[in-house]
């Protein structure tokens, strides 16, 4: 500072409907309150904050300034319109926090994985689990809505470290860590799919499952990039042909009682039972 005086900052990556990544700069006594804030559960209203282009990320950003108010999760129905539309998305600071998470918490291998859950004990897990637990589970595929238009299914992610980029920001890489640095230099992005699904037994149901993307390819049948091109039909004919269907899945969940991020369900495995698996469980 011009005054010598060395003040706290932090940069936080907004999102809404219509934007994924927008950063902001808070500085001072704001640092103090994102501490508190949870990833993609964290509602904030913002007002006076300076809009500004940034030469060094090649895009519009925001900061606090003495000005600037923050009013966290306002009890507004925009804030809950925002939170709901916050579990659809699977986004990429979910990912990028379990990258870090993952660094010291290492999946065990899935035939391993043998215990059978019911939808009830995972949403009790959500709720009450302090550890990640794994699980077995045969519910029924009961939320598939790959065939909205309104919502986006794929996502460009870069092709050296498989961070989230956009085309807004010329698909740079923000990841410091990244070789791979602007992407505009080192071709195309990759693309990948960006699904979340809802699962459902005689107990209930528990949506917003996050499914990795080497995963969800496998399930449709078709790589990211080329369902992009399919046609609605197209994408409706694969909807139903795997809507309300059993599936034998792995699932990977983290309450909320963790303290490392907001409750999540990842699907690390999913596909069609046998008819042994299904004798075996009772359920045939």
């Amino acid at each position: 500072m011009k005054n010598g005086k060395t003040v706290p900052k932090v940069d936080v990556v907004l999102c809404d409907e219509t934007c994924m990544s927008f950063n902001l700069t808070m500085w001072d006594n704001n640092v103090l309150l994102a501490e508190s804030w949870t990833p993609m559960d964290t509602v904030l209203f913002a007002a006076d904050v300076r809009i500004m282009y940034n030469d060094y990320k090649s895009a519009m950003t925001a900061s606090t300034d003495s000005k600037t108010i923050l009013t966290i999760n306002p009890d507004i129905p925009e804030a809950a319109c925002m939170r709901d539309y916050s579990k659809t998305q699977v986004s990429f600071l979910t990912y990028d926090n379990e990258d870090i998470i993952a660094a010291n918490e290492k999946d065990p291998p899935l035939d391993t994985i043998t215990n059978i859950l019911s939808v009830r004990d995972v949403r009790n897990l959500l709720e009450n689990a302090s550890e990640t637990s794994y699980g077995l589970m045969y519910p029924f595929l009961s939320h598939f809505d790959i065939d909205n238009e309104e919502k986006l299914f794929c996502r460009e992610v870069c092709s050296k470290c498989h961070k989230f980029v956009q085309e807004s920001n010329g698909f740079v890489c923000g990841n410091p860590n990244c070789s791979g640095g602007d992407l505009r230099l080192g071709g195309p992005p990759d693309v990948e799919y960006s699904l979340t699904v809802g699962l459902s037994d005689h107990t209930g149901t528990v949506e917003h499952c996050f499914v990795s993307p080497n995963i969800a390819e496998q399930l449709l049948g078709v790589k990211a990039n080329e369902f992009r091109e399919m046609s609605g039909q197209q994408k409706t004919d694969i909807k139903w042909s795997l809507l309300l269907e059993r599936v034998k899945t792995v699932v990977k969940i983290r309450g909320k009682c963790n303290g490392k991020q907001r409750p999540s369900v990842k699907i690390l495995s999913l596909a069609k039972p046998t008819t042994e698996d299904l004798v075996l469980t009772g359920l045939e």
